[in-house]
């Protein structure tokens, strides 16, 4: 499962944890309307989808999974320096976090956005997605 290695990766980075420890995985937890929203910067990663590389005679010995992380923060320069910090933790990773064996992690695209509603804030909310594809192998039970 690549995203324990995502996650040991990125709460194990002082450049990011230095920015934030605010690291979510799956859903965003603000989007509940009865969570306060934070003001502090944070991020939320998922997986987006894994192709198998598949032999004629087993099962695959090697996944391509793609991660989506998006960042968010109150103002474009703290989601910026904390995009600069999750992209020097993860582009071009490899080893071996959380018991899941990385080969690659390599950083794709980079997308910037600006949201505004009543619920986030009068000043609404900056964001910058990343998406990255990670070579890993699959783990078998």
């Amino acid at each position: 499962m690549i995203e324990k290695a995502i996650n040991n990766i990125l709460v194990n980075d002082a450049t990011v944890t230095d920015i934030t420890t605010e690291i979510y995985f799956g859903a965003n937890p603000y989007i509940n309307p009865a969570v306060t929203p934070t003001n502090n910067p944070y991020l939320v990663f998922y997986r987006n989808a894994t192709e198998p590389y598949d032999t004629k005679t087993s099962r695959s010995t090697l996944d391509l999974a793609t991660i989506h992380i998006n960042m968010f923060a109150k103002t474009a320069m703290e989601v910026a320096d904390l995009a600069q910090a999750v992209r020097g933790a993860l582009d071009r990773n490899s080893g071996t976090y959380a018991s899941i064996k990385v080969q690659s992690v390599q950083f794709k695209n980079e997308s910037t956005g600006f949201e505004y509603t009543a619920e986030l804030s009068e000043r609404g909310i900056f964001q910058i997605t990343h998406f990255y594809a990670c070579r890993v192998e699959p783990i078998y039970t």
